[in-house]
């Protein structure tokens, strides 16, 4: 029969599960920040778990209950199987090289999964983001490939990926405690940087950074460059082959059976100040768009939406 534990118990049950010397008489303040910052409800004491679960870091401890559940996990075992395991870069690892404070913290965390699971891991529903995470870490590291920018970019993915049942998202205050042992200045520099150089984008709905998907091709810069280097564009063409239809003046048409229309024609907005003193009262009104050819082709600019002149009849109002 399978047994299915909560995140709180599955907590609890990492912390009985881990012998130290470690007993404080009250949870750390990385600890008991950790737990006020949870995006789920958790017990009263779920600090002091977090704390029984030292040297794991309590960021860590909360996403290994949720790694656990992925298709690439495999429910409790994983994370007994993790705590005992000696595979690069685990627990057990990490215990024979630690210093005497240093905590298994997230980002050594995503260095053990990419070491160990990234097989099954690229085979699950996972495998998506686990590769653009992957893309984007190996994009920073080969290139200025500092300490911590890269942690940083690790643990946001981490984040990013077990938001749902973590109870944990890549806010920058959590991004801050799950970096704690580098200065918090650093830390919004790094994260301001990252996003600059679109590895990072911020979700303001969410208050959370997320590995970004896009790329760093300016879409914008490009299509200015194209279009400046485009010859005017000729719209006697344009509106012979478009063949656009008259606006008929319906509601005029039903209020008093006059049959009135518009013909309609694009021009160049440059033009405009021109088709406006050029119309003359008793031809035929009409409709005229006023587009900008290209970057600087109107000397007031282009406008903030599409520019048009509406030609009056001069026997009888439209509408």
């Amino acid at each position: 029969m399978a047994v299915s534990t909560s995140g709180d118990e599955q907590i609890d049950l990492l912390g009985r599960a881990i012998e130290s010397p470690h007993h404080p008489r009250a949870p750390s303040p990385l600890a008991a920040q950790v737990a006020a910052r949870m995006q789920r409800q958790v017990s009263p004491d779920f600090a002091r778990m977090l704390e029984n679960c030292w040297p794991l870091h309590p960021v860590t401890a909360c996403l290994l209950g949720p790694l656990s559940r992925r298709r690439f996990g495999q429910n409790q075992r994983s994370i007994f199987g993790f705590l005992n395991s000696a595979e690069p870069r685990g627990f057990q690892d990490f215990l024979r090289h630690a210093g005497r404070d240093e905590l298994y913290a997230p980002d050594r965390l995503w260095d053990y999964l990419r070491t160990n699971l990234e097989p099954s891991i690229l085979a699950s529903p996972d495998g998506h983001r686990w590769v653009l995470a992957v893309e984007a870490v190996d994009r920073y590291e080969a290139g200025e490939g500092k300490a911590l920018p890269l942690r940083l970019l690790k643990t946001a993915a981490l984040l990013d990926l077990l938001k749902d049942r973590s109870g944990l998202t890549a806010s920058h205050e959590m991004l801050a405690l799950a970096l704690h042992d580098s200065d918090a200045r650093a830390v919004a520099t790094a994260l301001r940087k990252l996003q600059r150089r679109s590895f990072l984008i911020f979700r303001k709905f969410a208050d959370a950074f997320a590995i970004f998907e896009g790329s760093d091709f300016d879409l914008d810069a490009a299509v200015t460059q194209v279009m400046g280097a485009m010859d005017e564009a000729d719209l006697a063409t344009l509106n012979a082959v478009a063949g656009f239809q008259p606006i008929v003046a319906k509601r005029h048409y039903h209020q008093t059976g006059a049959f009135r229309w518009f013909d309609v024609a694009v021009v160049p907005l440059a033009d405009v100040e021109e088709a406006v003193a050029a119309y003359t009262p008793g031809t035929v009104p009409s409709v005229r768009f006023f587009s900008p050819c290209r970057p600087g082709a109107s000397r007031h600019g282009p406008p903030k939406r599409p520019a048009f002149v509406l030609g009056d009849s001069p026997k009888r109002g439209t509408s």
